[in-house]
């Protein structure tokens, strides 16, 4: 593999820098690998987010570089439920405006497949060269999640789901669905209200009835509030202040 010799130049990227490649895809993991190797950096490859996670926890890495899509898993699940700010960048097929903005909302690049040698290296430059006590990302669990004890039911793209847990940026429903809900975006519906959201991951509980996390979309987020504040007002709640928003980045199932 040649690298353009203004790339070989950059800044010093001695050994010492470990950057961890996940994906499911062997071939998209050692070309990746193989880029960053040519340039001096040290690589661990690994192809599922739980060993990914383990080692992002135990032995974490400089720089992390993920796919979206883990077989059944979501990449952006490494940043959400770290315990400290992860530098990071995101590759994938995946052209969704949706899922950059929320990769870049953590504070990671964000690129498509197939990578540009010169795209890689300058975002690899770029991520290491931040200091890792500027606040990168803001966590999910900035929001305190309300579990929802009483049964209350919110239209779900035109077909009833019964909530499980709400917060200011997302709820966990129960849906009923032959199929399994289509992750992407979505419209829910309480009292007259309409809130554009995103299905961010989906779990088949039995057959034909599932358990989604929705994550509402940034211009919809004061009219979730007001229908966050009514289901709270509306049931018996517990509120666990320090425990992180489920609802947000676990993919349990396949994103095609």
């Amino acid at each position: 593999m040649r690298l353009a010799p203004g790339l070989l130049n950059s800044p010093p990227t001695p050994m010492s820098r470990t950057v961890l490649i996940v994906d499911a895809d062997h071939q998209a993991r050692a070309h990746v690998a193989g880029i960053l190797q040519c340039a001096g950096y040290r690589t661990e490859c690994v192809g599922n987010l739980t060993t990914a996670a383990r080692i992002v926890r135990e032995r974490p890495p400089d720089l992390v570089i993920t796919e979206i899509r883990l077989d059944g898993y979501n990449g952006l699940h490494l940043m959400a439920t770290a315990d400290r700010p992860l530098r990071a960048i995101v590759i994938t097929s995946l052209t969704d405006p949706a899922i950059e903005v929320d990769a870049r909302r953590f504070g990671a690049d964000y690129l498509t497949k197939p990578v540009q040698t010169e795209a890689l290296l300058t975002a690899v430059v770029r991520q290491l060269s931040r200091d890792l006590r500027e606040a990168l990302f803001v966590p999910a669990r900035q929001w305190p999640r309300t579990v929802v004890r009483d049964i209350i039911v919110i239209d779900f793209d035109g077909r009833p789901a019964r909530v499980r847990d709400v917060s200011d940026g997302g709820a966990c429903l129960d849906v009923d669905h032959q199929r399994g809900p289509r992750l992407g975006p979505i419209t829910v519906r309480r009292d007259g209200v309409d809130v554009r959201m995103y299905v961010a991951w989906e779990r088949r509980l039995a057959r034909g009835h599932w358990l989604c996390g929705l994550q509402v979309a940034s211009e919809s987020v004061v009219r979730w509030r007001s229908v966050v504040t009514a289901i709270r007002d509306a049931c018996v709640t517990s509120r666990t202040d320090r425990e992180h928003v489920v609802s947000f980045f676990p993919l349990t199932r396949r994103l095609r």
